[in-house]
């Protein structure tokens, strides 16, 4: 009822100002569109790369608009998990314009698409668009060349661990090497990089002689963390500095992930009321990356009660 009134006042106002009424919810219409995300479609490239993006920040409905390419299908099928919908993240190499003899425009990428579901990916690709009523749009894809990422891949792994076990061998005496390694290409410049936690495990003689009540002593008779890069196919040391240099973990260290070239670990350590046996002291820290080193943070540490 208030909005049958509404539009009886509506519809006298406009009587007595002679203002016509469909013309009047077009522009309200026309509003309500320009308040929508715009797409800008002037320059191919551009067009590639907010279309890249767009698929890194899992905004399909805006990344589907670049597009006309029937086997794509609809937005749903387009921003399915079998299709483009398993992006987490892209990140580009290189974005160039290539001759065409046609009056259109291609688009050559480098691009490295982060896929948890479908496997993370780089892709040497070329984008080919047309322009409809002066927009350019995305009509076709064809893929140069892919490259699976290693993301802790048993073959790196073994040979990082036998590099620094090779590097460790004097001072190890016979003794077993423990390490945790994570490998991937963490911040997307086209190298892989390898993180390791390392302890060279105490042996039996080692611990009958220990004493004291740090465990470490008994776990650990030398440990640390090391940096390394793969560089023409070959891995090579960039850094390794024992653990006590960078943190001050006595106790059970553990390296938890390793995100955009931050380090994140945890160790265990006493309140001044534990037993020997159950610290119940957790401590976690992240380290950083800078120039190939492994530096101290800013934020050291964060300090929590362990739940037995």
């Amino acid at each position: 009822m208030k909005c049958f009134v509404f539009m009886l006042i509506f519809i006298g106002i406009c009587s007595l100002n002679n203002c016509n009424i469909p013309d009047f919810f077009k522009k309200v219409e026309n509003q309500e569109e320009s308040q929508k995300e715009t797409v800008k479609t002037e320059d191919p490239e551009s067009v590639v790369r907010s279309f890249i993006e767009y698929l890194g920040e899992k905004k399909f409905s805006s990344a589907y608009q670049y597009v006309k390419v029937k086997r794509w299908g609809t937005l749903e099928e387009f921003s399915s998990v079998k299709a483009f919908g398993g992006i987490t993240k892209t990140h580009i190499y290189e974005l160039k314009i290539e001759p065409d003899e046609n009056a259109n425009a291609v688009v050559f990428a480098d691009v490295h698409y982060d896929d948890p579901v479908n496997g993370s990916m780089r892709w040497k690709e070329k984008f080919y668009l047309k322009q409809f009523a002066g927009d350019w749009k995305i009509v076709d894809l064809k893929i140069l060349k892919s490259e699976k990422s290693n993301n802790n891949t048993d073959k790196d792994i073994a040979e990082v661990k036998k590099l620094q076990t090779k590097r460790l061998y004097a001072q190890m005496e016979g003794r077993n090497l423990n390490c945790k390694i994570f490998v991937d290409d963490f911040d997307r410049d086209g190298f892989q990089e390898a993180f390791m936690y390392y302890c060279i495990e105490a042996s039996d003689q080692d611990r009958n002689a220990g004493g004291g009540n740090a465990l470490m002593n008994l776990m650990c008779v030398g440990n640390g963390l090391a940096f390394y890069r793969k560089i023409d196919s070959k891995w090579k040391l960039m850094e390794d500095v024992p653990l006590d240099q960078v943190i001050n973990a006595d106790l059970f260290f553990e390296l938890e992930k390793v995100k955009d070239l931050k380090i994140y670990g945890s160790w265990k350590t006493y309140s001044d009321d534990d037993p020997r046996c159950c610290p119940s002291i957790k401590k976690t820290v992240y380290l950083q990356i800078q120039n190939n080193h492994i530096v101290k943070p800013r934020q050291m540490e964060i300090v929590s009660k362990i739940a037995y």
